[in-house]
């Protein structure tokens, strides 16, 4: 007779617990891949989310290696949006391009940075305008400058180790699968009633953020853009650039920077990205080409190209007065690099657009 207390008899039945678990996964990914079929077809990209940390693994690439150098573009989201690191590597081959460009920030700081630092022998292709040059407050600064200090201060820590490995499967899933786009994230999915709206910019995984304006923004919602955009700069009286600042900043500043990185065998080119219309009014207004940029290359000794100058990359239309489209960028990019090659005596790749000769 069985003991009360013995549960010989009374174990806890076998479960199927392996198929339970192929089952739980199965169902799963087929949820996955049916949002991701259905969200592409519904015209959604993949588009990574850039911050400090993806923006430092780039910064962290800039240095030579086995005889290769870096050309690291670097200046603001014109920068970010119309050179296409891709071709930048089809033109020049001996080179590894690096995308630091930093959207909403200001690019003196990084030149400064690189030019500073005793380990980088690359090119600098930066985009500027002068009185982006000319900003010396700390508040109109402060966003580049938190990418630097996170980079030196933290990224290389070995507490940073996690978060790289966190940041490197994140960009992965936002680099292959719609699904883990932010405007897809549940939260994202409520606020707009399961109808989000197009990104119209969709940032690779090389930090380009190619902007579909026409592609991908109705007539309406472009000129909304363009509108607010012409707001943006003309709200505010403007005012000239100071030519004592100016030639402070070429002569005092960056000339001795560009010695540096010249001495270490590196160098770099000055490039004015194209604005259109009323934004490049308002351009002409703070800093008159003939009065300031003209005379940057003499006041700095670096090389300067400026859109207005060359009949091949003053033609493209700025949807928003200030950003190139889409669809103009891999021209853009090819007529620049041949520029660029022609000012740095550099041996460009003669590709010709949609195939190679």
């Amino acid at each position: 007779m069985p003991s009360s207390t013995s549960n010989s008899e009374t174990r806890c039945p076998s479960l199927p617990y392996t198929s339970l678990w192929v089952s739980v996964i199965a169902l799963v990914l087929f949820f996955l891949s049916t949002s991701e079929i259905y969200w592409r077809n519904k015209g959604f990209l993949p588009n990574i989310v850039d911050n400090k940390l993806y923006w430092s693994e780039h910064r962290h690439r800039v240095y030579s290696q086995h005889g290769r150098k870096k050309m690291v573009v670097v200046g603001t989201s014109r920068a970010q949006l119309g050179i296409d690191p891709t071709i930048l590597n089809e033109n020049f081959p001996e080179f590894d391009t690096i995308q630091l460009a930093i959207d909403g920030a200001l690019p003196f700081e990084v030149i400064k940075d690189l030019c500073t630092d005793p380990k980088f022998d690359g090119i600098i292709l930066a985009d500027v305008t002068v009185p982006f040059l000319c900003v010396t407050d700390s508040i109109n600064k402060q966003k580049e400058l938190e990418y630097i200090t996170y980079y030196h201060n933290t990224f290389q820590t070995a507490a940073s180790i996690e978060k790289r490995m966190n940041a490197s499967m994140g960009v992965f899933l936002q680099s292959n699968f719609v699904i883990f786009s932010p405007v897809l994230a549940f939260k994202s999915l409520l606020y707009t009633r399961l109808h989000p709206d197009w990104l119209y910019f969709h940032m690779q995984k090389n930090r380009f953020r190619p902007a579909f304006y026409y592609d991908r923004l109705s007539p309406e919602a472009l000129q909304m853009h363009r509108t607010k955009r012409i707001a943006s700069i003309t709200q505010n009286e403007i005012t000239r650039t100071p030519k004592s600042k100016f030639e402070h900043i070429a002569q005092k500043e960056l000339r001795p920077l560009y010695d540096q990185l010249r001495k270490r065998g590196g160098n770099m080119v000055l490039v004015r990205m194209p604005t259109t219309d009323a934004h490049w009014e308002a351009d002409e207004k703070m800093a008159p080409k003939a009065m300031y940029w003209d005379r940057l290359q003499i006041l700095s000794g670096i090389p300067t190209i400026h859109f207005m100058d060359h009949e091949n990359l003053s033609k493209f239309d700025c949807p928003d007065t200030s950003h190139l489209d889409a669809q103009d960028v891999p021209e853009f990019t090819h007529n620049l690099s041949h520029i660029v090659g022609d000012k740095l005596h550099l041996v460009t790749t003669r590709i010709h657009m949609g195939h190679t000769p």
